[in-house]
């Protein structure tokens, strides 16, 4: 039989053969973080759709005297900076018409008292083991109804877990079996993805305003994020206000991933924001910023858009406390927590929410913190 050319001992149909192999491997590797990321821009493009529309309500301004937001070239001509009334548009731009997956839509129908706080956790799907963390430390409350102290709360909480849908179906495979262990998570049909947290907030917006209208306050949370429930009990007095650690003069970033078109936001700043560790407001409040999102296009920028932009747009107040946690903070300490130093602390993995909880559960900690 004939062969082909040696090089080395090794015939060349063989290394081609090989080498073919290897450039498939290759190629088949970033087909599949092409398609991840095409999901992402689809999904990106489909919550910025209809930017060139006019904002909801009176809130947000531009310098126009025909009162329209700019078109993208425009923009690069014009800052918005005088204060004019922008007419609500009667078309939504950004309808949130995914679907609940995993719904529990009997969640609070169930309760033998509905929830004064309801707790929404936004998480992802790889996260299993911080969920689990936050169950048995201070999210516990929602099956004790008293704290680490034995102290008894003087209002209900009910904590629920937020994801959206992975492009590996396995993982949700996974998500769908801790439901029915838990029944505390609401699976919804967006893409998941860093850059859909807006829209993951604003789908447990609407969900709790659809399915626990009961609940008074909600608490946005990070799964990272330790919560100190009595403390936050204690600040909750006024509906149209958001609570947490306050941002001004935040700049309108127009390039990289986190980038927001002229055409979506023409200011050249965000109006003050709290930051997306964790922040609270009434379920009312809550239910007025999802109905305005559909008429304003999304922004990545989760905290900005929801306690920034569409605050303001539905005129809500914001109350500043340092003790909630920001996207710099460094992890709290059992002292600080037990010190009362911290609402909301964050960059916390499961082990450091777990050896937190022990510490707490201390009687003298306080005393050995001096």
């Amino acid at each position: 039989m004939a062969r082909g050319p040696e090089l080395c001992g090794v015939s060349l149909m063989r290394l081609t053969c090989v080498a073919g192999i290897l450039a498939l491997l290759f190629w088949s590797e970033r087909i599949v973080v092409f398609m991840s990321v095409e999901q992402d821009n689809i999904h990106q493009e489909h919550a910025t759709q209809g930017a060139k529309t006019i904002l909801p309500k009176d809130g947000l301004t531009v310098d126009s005297e025909k009162n329209d937001l700019p078109t993208e070239a425009a923009g690069t001509k014009m800052r918005a900076k005088k204060l004019g009334k922008i007419p609500r548009r009667k078309e939504k731009v950004n309808p949130h018409d995914f679907h609940y997956i995993i719904k529990e839509e009997k969640f609070c129908e169930k309760l033998s008292e509905p929830p004064y706080l309801l707790v929404l956790i936004c998480s992802y799907h790889d996260r299993e083991y911080s969920r689990l963390a936050v169950r048995e430390t201070w999210g516990s409350v929602s099956q004790s109804q008293s704290w680490v102290d034995g102290r008894p709360l003087n209002q209900a909480v009910k904590i629920l877990f937020f994801v959206g849908t992975h492009i590996v179906s396995s993982w949700n495979k996974k998500i769908a079996h801790e439901s029915q262990i838990h029944s505390d998570i609401i699976l919804e049909d967006y893409t998941e993805s860093p850059f859909n947290a807006s829209i993951k907030t604003i789908g447990a917006f609407k969900w709790a305003a659809a399915f626990c209208p009961q609940a008074k306050y909600v608490l946005k949370v990070e799964e990272d994020v330790f919560i100190d429930i009595p403390k936050v009990l204690d600040i909750l007095s006024h509906s149209n206000t958001v609570y947490g650690a306050r941002h001004a003069k935040f700049s309108v970033q127009r390039n990289g991933q986190w980038a927001v078109p002229y055409s979506v936001f023409p200011f050249e700043t965000f109006p003050p924001f709290l930051g997306g560790p964790a922040y609270a407001m009434s379920l009312d409040l809550a239910k007025r910023i999802y109905e305005a999102s559909e008429y304003f296009p999304m922004i990545v920028l989760e905290d900005a858009y929801v306690t920034g932009v569409l605050r303001e747009v539905v005129g809500a107040e914001i109350k500043q406390f340092e003790e909630f946690g920001n996207w710099g903070s460094r992890q709290p300490s059992s002292c600080d927590v037990a010190q009362g130093k911290v609402i909301a602390g964050n960059r916390l993995e499961a082990d450091d929410m777990l050896f937190l909880w022990e510490d707490l559960k201390d009687s003298h900690l306080r005393e050995k913190c001096g």
